[in-house]
Parts: structure tokens; C-alpha cells; sequence
């Protein structure tokens, strides 16, 4: 059985994802960070075994 993961999505977890943010595959791209960037993104993954996700909390200093 596989269990690489079949599915990934990134999300951010209680607001929209920034329109400037880029998901192409398991990949996350933010570019021109800014404070408004500021928050914790989720991703997740799933396959035929299951589904987990990690959060990782973006914090930006300065302009």
C-alpha cells in the first residue's frame, strides 16, 4: 500500500488565505510578506491509510 499522501491542501486557519498567496502542490508561496501575512497556516495531507495536518504560525517583524 501507498502511503505517500494523495491529497495536500494548504488553508489558513481562522481567516482567508491572502490573494497574493501562492499553493501549488505541497509548496506555500508568500511573497511581499507583510504583518497582514501574520497567522497560522495549515496543511493537510491524506491518503488511503488516513489524514493528518501540521500548523506552522508566520510572524512578521516590521514593514
Amino acid at each position: 500500500m501507498n502511503t505517500e499522501p494523495t491529497d495536500m491542501r494548504w488553508l489558513r486557519v481562522d481567516d482567508e488565505m491572502p490573494q497574493h498567496v501562492v499553493v501549488s502542490g505541497s509548496n506555500l508561496l508568500i511573497s511581499n510578506l507583510n504583518k497582514t501575512d501574520n497567522g497560522t497556516y495549515r496543511c493537510e495531507a491524506s491518503n488511503a491509510v488516513g489524514k493528518s495536518h501540521a500548523d506552522y504560525m508566520l510572524f512578521v517583524y516590521g514593514t
